[in-house]
């Protein structure tokens, strides 16, 4: 195996590795905190799916859809 290979093997088993704590350990604790729970609970009891949302569905949107609509 060349260090080419070696190297790219090396690479992509880290930014898995990155991507799993990631997934497993950042993700959760961001949606353990307060406000982030809060949100979760609110779209839950709208039965809102949070992972079906599209940026469209954003708040931080608004203002940037209207003024596409008026062009």
């Amino acid at each position: 195996m060349s260090g080419q290979q070696l190297s790219g093997r090396l690479g992509l088993g880290l930014t898995v590795c990155l991507m799993a704590v990631i997934w497993l350990r950042v993700l959760p604790w961001v949606a353990a905190q307060p406000k982030m729970a809060a949100h979760l609970e609110q779209l839950d009891k709208q039965g809102i799916d949070p992972s079906a949302m599209f940026y469209t569905d954003l708040e931080a949107m608004e203002p940037i859809l209207r003024r596409l609509e008026c062009r």
